[in-house]
């Protein structure tokens, strides 16, 4: 077994990065389906100002139901991520329609990029950004040629106004992206520092009670992903992937992290996991 260097320069692999945001990217799934969900909401509370019935339930139920499809195939994925933007963008064009271009409207598209930060991706904010800019691009045109599409209060609708109602949206994609990334790099930073003290939690419980990993083999889990290819069976310790520890521990010893209950701990001999969960917010009292 070879020596484990202390967490701050410890340089995380390309599996332990993977596992820390697949945490944060399932958390993301789970919120996003919740304001998606609240965006399908809003729009059949507008429908009825301009009777816009028809448009609300395709264009929002195609908005809400590209994203269903997108998490239960391809969870916690990049393209999914993608598609929660896209999503969220063409709820926005929406809302704006159905209000026929009512200005209050376009501010849907900062709060739906402020929740795209959930994602800690900045890459994948942009393909829902170009499209709402292309999808803007093409309704001035058409606008500005005599189409009545009641997307904008004024009838024509000039460069100058693209300029800045672009400017400033990208401003705002600029901002979310940049914050998006500072929370992946205190994500990832936080995991690798506070894998020692996570540690010295596994030594103590051990002291009061029993652990299913003993403390070498919770340390060697933590230190290498190896263990990703040595597990062939499942009588293994390290079957599961995290350190199991049993819930009855003495409240001196209680984990800063939460616990996943597999049992009630009826007796001492009752175990469960204990999972040391990664990013930022897990991480904190």
């Amino acid at each position: 077994m070879t020596s484990h260097a202390p967490a701050e320069s410890r340089l995380l692999t390309p599996e332990d990065t993977r596992t820390v945001m697949d945490g944060i990217y399932a958390r993301a799934d789970r919120l996003m389906m919740a304001f998606i969900a609240a965006h399908f909401l809003i729009a059949l509370a507008l429908a009825p100002m301009y009777d816009t019935w028809p448009t609300t339930l395709i264009v929002g139920g195609a908005g809400a139901l590209m994203f269903l499809v997108s998490v239960v195939l391809l969870p916690r994925h990049f393209i999914t991520r993608c598609v929660a933007g896209i999503s969220l963008q063409t709820f926005v064009a929406l809302h704006i329609y159905q209000m026929h271009g009512l200005a209050e409207m376009h501010f849907w598209f900062f709060t739906a990029f402020t929740l795209m930060i959930l994602y800690q991706d900045w890459v994948s904010m942009w393909p829902g950004a170009l499209l709402i800019i292309a999808q803007h691009i093409l309704f001035a045109a058409l606008n500005n040629s005599g189409v009545q599409l009641y997307f904008f209060e004024v009838k024509t609708v000039t460069a100058l106004k693209l300029f800045f109602h672009f400017g400033i949206a990208l401003v705002q994609v600029g901002i979310c992206g940049y914050w998006a990334h500072l929370l992946r790099q205190r994500t990832l930073r936080d995991y690798a520092r506070r894998l020692p003290e996570f540690l010295a939690w596994v030594d103590a419980t051990a002291q009061v009670t029993r652990l299913v990993n003993d403390p070498a083999t919770v340390r060697w889990n933590g230190s290498t992903r190896s263990w990703e290819k040595a597990v062939t069976s499942a009588n293994s310790p390290a079957t599961s992937g995290r350190p199991a520890v049993s819930r009855c521990h003495t409240p001196s010893a209680r984990p800063r992290w939460a616990a996943t209950a597999g049992s009630t701990c009826p007796s001492s001999r009752s175990s469960f996991q204990v999972r040391q969960r990664s990013g930022a917010r897990s991480m904190t009292r």
